[in-house]
């Protein structure tokens, strides 16, 4: 029989050996002379770093207590037996670095072996901590939290810091959200529930504005608007955060009816599924007017300076008909002419 064939023969009886009929303790052969009696093959599982050395050390020339893909660029897993960060957890290498790790409890590690929460993420100079993508065709969701504890305490769905320890630091955003193509029903944030905020600004440059116009006859704006106060009616869109106390405000389609630009139409859809942290689908299941209350303000400047001017001007008339000392008085029911 030729040589090869032989050699076929053997490496098919090889593998027609059961796997529990090897023997227990039997020591793979190692391929570096440094990692002599790392590896033991038992019945039905293979035990690496028997004798828990591994530090996380993991160089080309060196040895590395684990699981080595090839000889020279430096991909691996293993697991650190001898050292004290992420002890007994796994580490996954490329280029004799390592890129992740995974706890013994289960906490995810990216950049670091020290766990700040189920998934750290520590970029050093990349200048993004992850990148979310999502292009189905229908509902599109980034990324979807849920903050929830059947316990007492606080509970964030997100959390956001950012800060900058150079003197002149450049803007610095710890949330930044932008709706493209924004019309009628583009919102880069939409709320249900209560908003609190410290500080707020809205843009207001003069750079930014074209076509600019004084507001005539603001007095006539206000004098046909009518101020309220009411309860939310829960019934009438139950998915919505509605608040239950006594409000104070305007009708959106009173105001419709003065200054239409102040008001617009949302399309909401919700999914009790998915705010429950479960999969499923959010539909638009109505739509309702909304009204921009910080516009009204500019509206009640100009009517408030338009009154004044209407006061100072019937003052300066009943002046005029005043007489200083003794003498007669024009009084003020012989005036003319109205104020206009």
């Amino acid at each position: 029989m030729p040589r090869r064939s032989t050699a076929y023969c053997f490496v098919l009886l090889a593998l027609a050996v059961p796997l529990a009929s090897v023997p227990s303790t039997l020591e793979a052969q190692p391929v570096n002379k440094n990692v002599v009696n790392t590896y033991t093959l038992q019945s039905h599982y293979l035990i690496v770093d028997r004798d828990n050395i591994n530090n996380g050390t993991f160089t080309s020339a060196g040895s590395f207590p684990g699981i080595r893909f090839g000889r020279w660029s430096g991909e691996g897993i293993g697991s650190m037996r001898a050292a004290q960060a992420n002890r007994y957890g796994l580490d996954f290498y490329t280029g004799f670095s390592r890129k992740m790790s995974l706890s013994h409890d289960g906490d995810l590690m990216v950049g670091t072996l020290f766990p700040l929460a189920r998934l750290t993420l520590w970029t050093g100079q990349s200048q993004r901590s992850a990148y979310l993508l999502n292009e189905t065709p229908n509902q599109v969701i980034g990324l979807h939290n849920i903050a929830k504890s059947e316990q007492d305490g606080m509970r964030w769905g997100i959390y956001n810091v950012a800060w900058s320890n150079n003197q002149n630091p450049g803007p610095v955003y710890a949330l930044y959200s932008k709706s493209y193509h924004a019309g009628p029903n583009d919102w880069a944030g939409f709320f249900d529930g209560r908003v609190y905020s410290s500080q707020g600004f809205i843009a207001s440059d003069a750079r930014l504005k074209q076509n600019v116009t004084p507001i005539a006859d603001a007095i006539g704006i206000v004098t046909r608007l009518r101020g309220v106060s009411y309860l939310m009616n829960p019934q009438a869109v139950p998915s919505l955060e509605l608040p239950s106390s006594r409000q104070y405000g305007l009708i959106a389609q009173e105001v419709e009816k003065v200054v239409p630009d102040l008001v617009t139409e949302v399309k909401y859809g919700s999914s009790p599924a998915m705010d429950r942290g479960e999969a499923g689908t959010a539909q638009v299941s109505t739509t309702f007017k909304a009204l921009d209350y910080n516009g009204l303000i500019p509206i009640l400047v100009e009517a408030f300076k338009q009154q004044q001017t209407k006061i100072g001007q019937l003052e300066a008339r009943l002046r005029r008909f005043e007489v200083v000392g003794p003498g007669p008085v024009t009084r003020p029911d012989k005036i003319d002419s109205p104020v206009r």
